[in-house]
């Protein structure tokens, strides 16, 4: 049976985290194949009775069941029983946008490298990575459309993960004039260029590098 896309170097060491901090205190002294459903529900049961968001248990649960799906494609258990579990744990937060005078502030503190992603950011509700993954093929600005389609996560540019995650977000006058005027200033212009390059880059530029 052939395996899936094999795990992002980042997404590994998030599950290692995860195992060595909760899973293995929960679960390692006992067989994958001695796992129950109801052992799993108890434990999710558990996190969530102590606080825990429903967002929070489920990715603490990932890893375990990533790894009870390759023990299933290798033989070592019949099923993977941490799949299809009911949703426990407080409802995520409802994300309010910033106001006009909390962006005002921000930018009033701001460097003048970072008021430009700040501002496409407050106007296009584009995450931070999604922000420093933009490049300028991105932006449409005939259409006045700002294509999604990567992520920044540390320096890794990485595609979403999922279909909803790349879309298609429309560029309003303000934020058209904004792209403008940074595309004016930059001396990144190429389509393959990012709008907000790193800092090393404007430094490489600036002396000749």
């Amino acid at each position: 049976m052939e395996r899936g896309p094999a795990l992002r170097a980042r997404t590994l060491a998030s599950y290692r985290r995860v195992f060595e901090r909760d899973l293995l205190p929960a679960f390692g002294g006992r067989p994958l194949a001695a796992l129950t459903r109801a052992d799993i529900k108890e434990y999710a049961s558990r996190r969530a009775a102590a606080g825990a968001s429903a967002n929070t248990v489920r990715n603490v649960l990932a890893p375990l069941r990533a790894m009870l799906s390759t023990a299933v494609e290798d033989g070592l258990v019949r099923e993977n029983v941490a799949l299809r579990l009911p949703r426990v744990g407080r409802p995520p937060r409802q994300i309010e946008p910033p106001t006009r005078e909390q962006v005002e502030a921000v930018l009033a503190a701001a460097t003048p490298s970072a008021r430009g992603p700040i501002l496409v950011a407050a106007a296009s509700g584009l995450r931070r990575g999604e922000v420093f993954g933009l490049r300028w093929n991105d932006v449409d600005f005939d259409r006045r459309l700002i294509r999604v389609r990567s992520s920044n996560q540390d320096g890794e540019i990485v595609r979403p993960k999922t279909k909803a995650g790349e879309r298609l977000v429309p560029m309003f006058g303000s934020l058209r004039q904004v792209l403008l005027e940074e595309r004016a200033r930059s001396r990144f212009k190429d389509p393959d260029d990012f709008v907000f390059p790193s800092e090393g880059a404007r430094r490489g530029a600036r002396t000749g590098g």
